[in-house]
């Protein structure tokens, strides 16, 4: 699924030597080992740091007309899902060029992407996130060339109050899936049929609310720790690619291992970027890193329920298949 960038001999012995680490010591998620005083500063190593600034360019290029990026308002959760479709094609471009990826096998590649693909969705989104105005502004390249920015926010035509009093509950029916025809009536009774027999529920409605808090609240906890940092959070991106505990002992040792070099790099980076005084804050920093891992898998669990809502009719043929595999699936554990 793609060449690995970093094929120089410096990074690819760091992977053998965390290969041999992780099995001894396999479950290992906490400080890297930087030195038994705990103040040698551990050399972070600038060809990995090149690829993942690579990455970072890929990640904040513009979206083409051709990636289809989905930019107009949502009143289904059909409609949201899609959205994911180019965000989705662009996350699976951009990690075949991260180290280590191409190194696992095509086997152990699939079933990272199929396992993680919520949380890659949420960490790539939030390289987009706009704090002061609390939406997601894309990059996008017009037909005429034009290079212009698109915010995008989730179905706020749906959770306001005026939206007809919720999310419908037969999320199936055919006139709710083709309600992106204007979306300019997202309030309107042509969008959200005036039947008796079609059925509101405030329950599913507070449970999205709460998913977009929730979201929402990601984001912004991610944005207070790594600030404008893309290489941080490229590297938290590579972390969670690499963690699916419920892999085969065949191809875990691999995955693992890479998995411990990006923990390697991130302390290594942070410690460099703070300097040796302030390892204390480092550390910290370092901590809540990982921590914030427990607040995407919530994440991941609420949009797998979601995905079980939908109708799959009206999902796009990408992510017709992400749903019906990721609905069987278990978040890895992070």
């Amino acid at each position: 699924m793609g060449r690995t960038l970093c094929r120089h001999p410096r990074c690819r012995r760091a992977l053998r030597q965390a290969n041999r680490r992780q099995r001894g010591h396999p479950h290992n998620h906490g400080l890297p080992n930087s030195g038994s005083d705990g103040t040698r500063r551990p050399e972070m190593d600038p060809r990995m740091l090149t690829c993942l600034r690579d990455c970072v360019q890929r990640i904040r290029e513009p979206f083409t007309p051709e990636e289809q990026l989905e930019t107009g308002v949502a009143v289904t959760l059909e409609q949201e899902y899609n959205r994911m479709d180019a965000c989705i094609r662009r996350i699976i471009r951009v990690v075949k060029l991260l180290p280590y990826f191409s190194d696992i096998g095509k086997p152990a590649q699939l079933n990272l992407l199929r396992t993680n693909i919520y949380g890659l969705i949420v960490l790539y989104s939030s390289f987009f996130f706009e704090r002061d105005i609390r939406k997601l502004r894309y990059p996008v390249l017009r037909p005429d060339g034009q290079l212009t920015t698109v915010t995008v926010s989730m179905l706020d035509e749906v959770v306001t109050p005026s939206a007809n009093g919720g999310l419908p509950v037969a999320i199936e029916d055919d006139g709710l899936r083709k309600s992106t025809a204007h979306p300019s009536t997202a309030g309107s009774c042509g969008l959200f049929p005036c039947r008796a027999e079609h059925k509101y529920t405030s329950g599913l409605r507070e449970e999205f609310e709460l998913y977009k808090a929730n979201t929402l609240a990601a984001f912004d906890h991610l944005d207070q720790l790594i600030g404008p940092d893309d290489v941080v959070r490229v590297s938290i991106l590579a972390i969670k690619l690499f963690t699916d505990e419920s892999l085969p002992d065949s191809l875990r040792s691999s995955v693992c291992a890479a998995r411990q070099a990006y923990l390697l790099f991130l302390w290594s980076y942070l410690r460099s970027r703070t300097g040796p005084k302030r390892l204390r804050s480092t550390t910290e920093l370092y901590a809540r890193l990982l921590i914030a891992f427990v607040d995407l898998r919530t994440l991941e669990i609420r949009m797998t329920e979601f995905a079980k809502l939908l109708s799959l009719d009206g999902l796009s043929p990408l992510m017709r298949e992400v749903c019906s595999q990721r609905s069987t699936l278990a978040p890895a554990r992070g």
